[in-house]
């Protein structure tokens, strides 16, 4: 059984050496591998053997495995922790697993399993198998959907992962030691129940930190939206600032000639110059704004090019907290309204358009003349952000499409 133990050993280490360092894509450090195998199966026949402690055994062959590899890579990585940690987690789980098999298989109570030679054994291999399996997918995993990033996180969340790891590793192997030894005290109790308040502390500190720097990252999102959307409206103004201009010095010289035609009292002359003018006139129409770039550029832009497609649009809009059209998930859903009632009305081409704001609720109203007994559909889908969205024929026979958006 000592041969077989160190056989089952020397195979658990390379299987832990190998998806360590196959899914950090450390391909052409072969020797490396058998490297940090033998350093992992030293450390495990000293702790199987003198020590007996499996919760720093693996806290140990973690540190191992993120060491070598931080040598190899010479980079702080967090990922670097997170592989060999999971793989550990595998290892754990195949155990598992194979104890509830084998405690199945052979119909025998799974603290009964070390008392047979054979259960052992049996043990032992199927958790290998299993092992190399998990390895192998998470590997697979991994390569296929290129997970890989360089996840460089601050100190505080080095500390507080690591504190997690460990904690929910040390919990796993007493519940497991627990089960397969028949090790069930007042003393294993108490350090379960410790451990706990440790994972849940440590996993709502995780979380915390994780929302913060979400919410961080939409900040900056959002500023780089606004910005970028304030540059798109800055160019498009000074655009039609310029043909504003032109069309001022071409009015100025329209009002020349039309005094030269009527000095000379060339009357109809005057006359079919005047109405070629306004023939060829375009008028340039320079929007309300509400001081948000990208509400602007999406939305009253959009408006403005309908009206100059020949749409007859009111809009009304009395938005008093301007933050809630930085949205540009509101401002898309906005736009596919519009869009809807424009495709509804296509032949009559005239609706009015209502937004206004009431406490943390946006609201938008729609309203055009019923086209014919259908009513336009609404793909919009309620959500924590839409609290309404519905098509109805109010009392003046209208259509109707109203949004009630809800912001925080």
């Amino acid at each position: 059984m000592i041969l077989f133990d160190t056989i089952m050993t020397i195979i658990e280490d390379f299987i832990l050496s190998y998806f360590s360092f196959k899914i950090l894509e450390i391909n052409d450090k072969k020797g490396l591998i058998f490297l940090n195998a033998i350093i992992c199966f030293i450390e495990t026949f000293i702790f199987n053997n003198y020590i007996t402690n499996n919760f720093l055994l693996l806290a140990l062959l973690i540190m191992t495995n993120f060491v070598i590899i931080y040598f190899v890579k010479k980079e702080l990585n967090l990922y670097y922790f997170i592989i060999p940690s999971i793989l550990i987690a595998l290892l754990l789980f195949s155990n598992t697993i194979s104890l509830v098999f084998v405690s199945l298989f052979l119909n025998i109570s799974p603290k009964d399993i070390g008392l047979t030679n054979t259960a052992v054994i049996i043990l032992s291999l199927i958790s290998r198998v299993f092992y190399f399996i998990f390895g192998f997918m998470f590997y697979y995993v991994e390569k296929r959907l290129k997970q890989y990033r360089k996840v460089t996180l601050k100190k505080d969340y080095w500390i507080v992962f690591c504190i997690f790891t460990f904690t929910f590793l040390g919990a796993y192997t007493i519940l497991y030691e627990a089960i397969f030894y028949q090790t069930i005290g007042s003393k294993t109790i108490y350090n379960l129940l410790f451990l706990f308040i440790v994972l849940i502390i440590s996993f709502f500190i995780l979380y915390y930190r994780m929302q913060i720097d979400h919410y961080n990252h939409m900040l900056i999102s959002n500023e780089l939206l606004k910005s970028h959307y304030a540059e798109e409206l800055y160019k498009k103004t000074n655009k039609l600032s310029y043909q504003i201009l032109q069309e001022k010095h071409h009015m100025f010289y329209v009002m020349i000639k039309i005094r030269n035609l009527l000095e000379n009292h060339n009357l109809d002359e005057t006359s079919l110059f005047v109405n070629e003018v306004i023939e060829n006139y375009q008028a340039y129409e320079l929007t309300q704004t509400s001081n948000v770039p990208a509400f602007d550029y999406n939305i009253l832009n959009y408006i403005n090019l309908l009206k100059k497609d020949g749409y007859n649009i009111t809009t009304i809009i009395t938005v008093e907290n301007n933050k809630m059209l930085e949205d540009i998930h509101i401002i898309n859903i906005i736009k596919e309204c519009i869009e809807t009632i424009v495709q509804y009305t296509i032949n009559e081409r005239q609706f009015d358009l209502q937004l206004h704001d009431s406490d943390s609720y946006l609201i938008l109203k729609i309203t055009t003349h019923k086209q014919n007994s259908q009513l336009p559909l609404l793909s919009i889908k309620k959500s924590d952000l839409v609290r309404k969205a519905d098509i109805i024929t109010n009392e003046n026979n209208e259509v109707e499409l109203r949004v009630l958006f809800f912001t925080k």
